[in-house]
């Protein structure tokens, strides 16, 4: 990379066939989403669709499952040191 180049920036939320329970059903099914940085984004949909459970999964309050090609990235990094 040459001097004054931008590096590009990693996506805000980057998540891959990301899956939910809420007891015995998926609140979540495999949803793969990108939120670019400075990205605006709305989530709408009727009641029980997702979308509290989507974003409890951002914040860490509900956990998807672990499975192969799953993923969750913020700032392209899967895990934190809180």
């Amino acid at each position: 990379m040459t001097t004054g180049e931008r590096q590009p920036e990693a996506p805000l939320l980057e998540m891959q066939r990301v899956t939910v329970l809420r007891g015995e059903r998926a609140a979540l099914d495999e949803v793969t989403l990108r939120i670019a940085a400075r990205e605006r984004v709305c989530i709408l949909g009727p009641n029980g669709s997702g979308k509290s459970t989507l974003i409890k999964t951002i914040a860490r309050e509900c956990y998807p499952l672990a499975r192969e090609n799953s993923s969750m990235r913020v700032f392209g990094r899967e895990r934190w040191d809180r």
